[in-house]
């Protein structure tokens, strides 16, 4: 989060580090204290010269330089952070070599997704058991999820992947960590509603209920027809207690057809489902 990034900035010798919006996501906050870092660098050495008998009046004169430009470059800090998606500068561009495609579009599907599928995406790769070009599976999910960022199969087996390494920052032959794989499809194609519900249920995976009932909703907003996101909110809803929420979104998946009678013997054991 923002709050410990400004920590580690403060705890690295840095105790004048300025406030930051809680806005600023964490990878402006490292841009902003990697400048901080290198200016108050340059002070010191301002410094330096002044006690060893450098001419006073000079390093005055260039430190109160300094220091209104620094005034002006914080100041611009906001307007420039909404200027530029810094979501890329950690989640990587989208630019590939083959690519990118996109999953949900046939002409792409019928055309590109064999070459990448029949050389990075068997059965093995999306169920985890090895790789193809190596013995993990990680080189090759993140080859189809750059070539394909909004691939729904392979971003359902690279959020498992990844929580088997919960303890790494990142998985065996990942170059993203989870959460920045779904943040590239969603880039890729904001309206897939099927990348939102896949993030909701690896959200319900790490019990990130909140998170995963944010996603959830999306889904079945950018869908209302789909049935297995009513379902899903509605699971996310009765495991958090919001009982009228789970029976609204679980009858309209069931009106929709939903096969499965989960989420409906859920509810009659809690006492708000009513005998049919």
């Amino acid at each position: 989060s923002v709050i410990p990034a400004i920590e580690r900035c403060r705890q690295a010798g840095f105790a004048n580090f300025p406030a930051v919006s809680s806005s600023d996501n964490i990878v402006s906050i490292r841009i902003y204290c990697g400048f901080w870092r290198h200016t108050q660098d340059l002070f010191d050495r301002l410094q330096f010269m002044v006690i060893f008998g450098a001419h006073t009046g000079t390093a005055i004169r260039i430190k109160s330089t300094i220091l209104i430009g620094l005034s002006v470059v914080l100041m611009s800090w906001g307007a420039y952070a909404q200027d530029v998606d810094l979501r890329s500068l950690e989640c990587g561009s989208l630019d590939n070599h083959y690519g990118p495609w996109d999953y949900t579009n046939l002409e792409h599907v019928r055309e590109r997704l064999p070459i990448v599928e029949n050389a990075h995406f068997n059965s093995d790769v999306e169920t985890l058991r090895a790789g193809m070009t190596g013995t993990r599976p990680g080189t090759d999910l993140d080859y189809t999820l750059r070539a394909f960022p909004n691939h729904h199969r392979a971003l359902y087996s690279m959020a498992r992947y990844t929580l088997q390494y919960s303890d790494r920052r990142l998985a065996p032959g990942a170059r993203y960590t989870g959460d920045c794989y779904f943040e590239r499809a969603i880039r890729f194609k904001p309206e897939d509603s099927t990348v939102r519900l896949i993030f909701g249920v690896y959200y319900s995976l790490q019990k990130k209920y909140a998170k995963a009932i944010e996603q959830t909703k999306t889904a079945v907003d950018l869908d209302p027809g789909n049935a297995e996101a009513h379902y899903n909110l509605g699971l996310l809803y009765e495991r958090t207690d919001a009982l009228e929420e789970a029976v609204q979104h679980a009858r309209r998946a069931y009106d929709l057809g939903y096969p499965l009678d989960g989420l409906k013997n859920k509810l009659r054991r809690r006492g708000v489902w009513d005998a049919e």
